[in-house]
């Protein structure tokens, strides 16, 4: 089996379909499912919330951020159908491009699927399933602001019955996966030497610092939201984290 195995690993053409599933994820994942107005917005939490701190400040940064993951997954997409169907206009085509964003010594791409791509592609996955299960669970109660409604009702269904903040172990697994499929060996972004650029480096590194501290800050109201919540649902709230006694990671945390 090793002669059928081996070629499929190997070829670039494996990474298409994962990476165009990669940027669907971020698609969904960094863009909130409901609206919500202003006047929603929350005055029981003290942390800074760097996520919710204004809709409009959220909404452009995670605009941005979407933009940004989708275009690199997309390109190297593009770049591998174009060398694999078109090998010489392709590489001609992307030789030019290097050459007008990244003017560097060109070498020979390999955008090969890795390990440390597959683990980071896993952990997107399993992430964005995970956020799409709080979706559902939680209805129309999902909400980028941290808000406790006077109709609200405790969620104690699907991935709340495992950890009581499934969304964030979503974020933080999302988080992981992002970098490590981006900046893996035979990465785009690796390949054409735009992580050794200054602008590389600048909007990389912006980007998942800000995807980094929101993650952190999220994780970190985790306590503020449990107290909360016990305010308004009193010993049914009680009951619950009886039941389920991990905030993020099962039998861990």
């Amino acid at each position: 089996m090793s002669f059928i195995i081996t070629p499929l690993l190997t070829t670039p053409l494996l990474k298409v379909p994962i990476l165009l599933g990669v940027a669907a994820c971020h698609h969904t994942t960094l863009k909130p499912p409901h609206s919500s107005e202003a006047l929603e917005m929350h005055n029981e939490f003290t942390l800074s919330d760097y996520l919710t701190s204004g809709t409009s400040f959220q909404l452009a940064s995670a605009a941005i951020l979407r933009g940004t993951l989708i275009g690199l997954s997309v390109a190297e997409a593009a770049t591998i159908l174009a060398r694999e169907f078109s090998p010489g206009h392709g590489a001609h085509l992307t030789e030019q491009a290097r050459a007008l964003l990244l003017p560097n010594t060109y070498c020979p791409l390999d955008l090969h699927a890795s390990t440390m791509f597959l683990t980071g592609s896993a952990l997107t996955f399993l992430g964005t399933i995970l956020r799409l299960s709080c979706y559902r669970a939680l209805g129309r109660f999902f909400k980028w602001q941290s808000t406790v409604e006077d109709d609200h009702e405790l969620i104690t269904i699907g991935p709340y019955a495992v950890v009581r903040h499934p969304s964030y172990t979503a974020l933080l697994l999302l988080t992981i996966g992002a970098p490590l499929v981006l900046l893996a060996p035979g990465s785009y972004a690796r390949e054409t030497g735009l992580v050794d650029t200054r602008w590389g480096k600048v909007v990389l590194t912006t980007m998942f610092a800000w995807l980094t501290t929101v993650t952190g800050a999220l994780i970190l109201r985790i306590d503020e939201e449990d107290e909360e919540l016990q305010k308004k649902f009193g010993g049914e709230w009680l009951a619950w984290a009886r039941r389920v006694p991990y905030k993020l990671i099962p039998y861990v945390y």
